[in-house]
Formats: structure tokens, C-alpha cells, sequence
């Protein structure tokens, strides 16, 4: 007699799978914001936050800003280059180590951030409305909790 095929628990699933659902709703909130900033702005979303951490840091190299990012250098290389020529920012090489690229933002990328930033300030308040603030501090502490986890290399 054959054993009936039980389902796997509700844990199992891969849609309980931490790693799923938020890759799944970060995806979500990156089409969200994509299609804010191509109604405002001919900037992609990397730029957006290039510029905006460009603005916010003042000079930064490019390691940086891949930190930051977590971005890969050559794929962030290939954005800066696409922001330089567009001329929303600039480039130099450090006078002290002739390897790292200082970045600094623009008028005209100042100007684009101050176009498109109450758009995205908008967005985020309505991300958060309908969360106590109680609620919201919980989360990004968890969130930051699982983030340091995601650090950990050694071997499961």
C-alpha cells in the first residue's frame, strides 16, 4: 500500500523562507521606485542613489560607495562613468592614492536630486503610514540584525 505524499509543513515553503520574502518584496519596491523616477527623471535607480549618497557624503571615493552599495565595483564603474558623462558628477584621481577615484556630485546632479527627492520622500512616507513608529524602530532593528547575520561566512 502506498503512503500518502504529506505536504511539508508551512515553514517549509518557499514562500516562508525569509531570504524569499524579501528579495521578493525588494524587487517589488525596486519596480515601485523605478517607475517613480522615469515619471520624474530620466535617472535609474542606482543613479538616484549614487547621487543621492554623492549629495548627502560630499566627496567619496568609489570603494565607498560600492561599500555602501553593496555594489559591485565594476558594474558601480560603469554607472559612474555614465553620471560623468551626463555631467551630474565628477571624477578626479585622489592626489594621495592615485588608485581610488574621488566622486563628487554635481550642480546639475544636485539639481536632479532636489527634483526627485519629494517624490521619494513622498513614497517612503506612504511605505510607512499605518506603522507605529514602535513598530517601524522593531523592524529596522531586526532588519539590521539579519543584515549583520548575512555577514557570516562560515559554514553551515
Amino acid at each position: 500500500m502506498n503512503k500518502p505524499i504529506e505536504k511539508p509543513a508551512v515553514s517549509e515553503h518557499l514562500t516562508s523562507f525569509l531570504t524569499f520574502r524579501i528579495a521578493r518584496t525588494q524587487n517589488k519596491l525596486n519596480a515601485q521606485i523605478t517607475h517613480y523616477l522615469k515619471t520624474q527623471s530620466d535617472i535609474s535607480l542606482v543613479d538616484w542613489r549614487v547621487l543621492r549618497l554623492l549629495d548627502a557624503m560630499g566627496d567619496t571615493t568609489m570603494s565607498q560607495l560600492a561599500r555602501l552599495l553593496q555594489m559591485d565595483k565594476g558594474q558601480l564603474s560603469r554607472k559612474i562613468r555614465g553620471l560623468v558623462e551626463r555631467g551630474l558628477i565628477t571624477s578626479r584621481v585622489d592626489k594621495i592614492d592615485s588608485r581610488q577615484q574621488i566622486l563628487r556630485i554635481d550642480a546639475a546632479g544636485k539639481a536632479m536630486v532636489a527634483a526627485t527627492l519629494p517624490v521619494v520622500q513622498h513614497r517612503q512616507r506612504r511605505l510607512v503610514e499605518g506603522i507605529s513608529e514602535a513598530d517601524l524602530e522593531l523592524f529596522l532593528d531586526v532588519l539590521g540584525r539579519i543584515d549583520t547575520a548575512s555577514e557570516d561566512r562560515e559554514p553551515l
